[in-house]
């Protein structure tokens, strides 16, 4: 597997047409790139042909680049826009401008029954006596995660995607996405919440069934 060097020194080789760099690249970010693409449209080939225009606008714009942010960071950002003008014509529009449109009643606690202000539990989460563990390896626990995050609002999904399973910085997120900190740190919490209320239910009900 090809593996990215030093930042600047990848960058200077990019920048000078090197093709070993320009795949170590590609090998590094199409998969990610891939499920990014597959939160803003629906059609798998559609979200290929938005990866290859972004990986086209990647090698247009190398020689601007001008490193104010991480490569990776500049690349997505360049996805996210080029996946917002598909979902557009598709009338499957992410509005992501509305995220910094919530509610001042939700930036100060985004469930009121189940948290305090500071976005912690009212009450603890009861302790089972099924082991997580094996639950995963057995599958179900994983299949319940994957369905909460699939149904999750996909504003919360794109923040969470990118957070917990795409591994970028909340600093990144919010230069992608265009978001205020406030607002990306709200959706984060409204996605974490989903998933661990759907952990604690199916883990409940598991409970009682054996």
């Amino acid at each position: 597997m090809l593996s990215i060097p030093d930042e600047s020194h990848f960058i200077a080789q990019l920048k000078h047409g090197d093709e070993r760099a320009f795949l170590a690249l590609v090998e590094e970010h199409h998969a990610s790139l891939m499920r990014m693409a597959r939160i803003f449209v629906s059609d798998h080939a559609l979200a290929e042909e938005i990866v290859q225009e972004t990986w086209l606008a990647v090698i247009a714009g190398i020689q601007g680049f001008q490193g104010n942010a991480s490569i990776k960071t500049w690349i997505f950002a360049i996805m996210s826009n080029q996946a917002k003008k598909h979902a557009k014509k598709a009338s499957r529009t992410v509005n992501l401008s509305a995220l910094n449109n919530l509610q001042q009643e939700d930036l100060l606690n985004p469930d009121a029954s189940k948290f305090k202000q500071n976005g912690h539990w009212l009450e603890p989460i009861a302790r089972w006596n099924i082991d997580p563990e094996e639950e995963l390896v057995k599958g179900r626990l994983l299949e319940v995660i994957q369905d909460t995050v699939e149904n999750i609002p996909e504003k919360q999904r794109i923040v969470f995607t990118m957070r917990d399973m795409q591994g970028f910085s909340a600093e990144d997120v919010t230069s992608v996405l265009e978001l205020s900190e406030v607002n990306q740190r709200v959706l984060l919490h409204r996605a974490r919440a989903a998933i661990r209320e759907a952990i604690a239910t199916y883990l409940q009900q598991s409970e009682h069934t054996t």
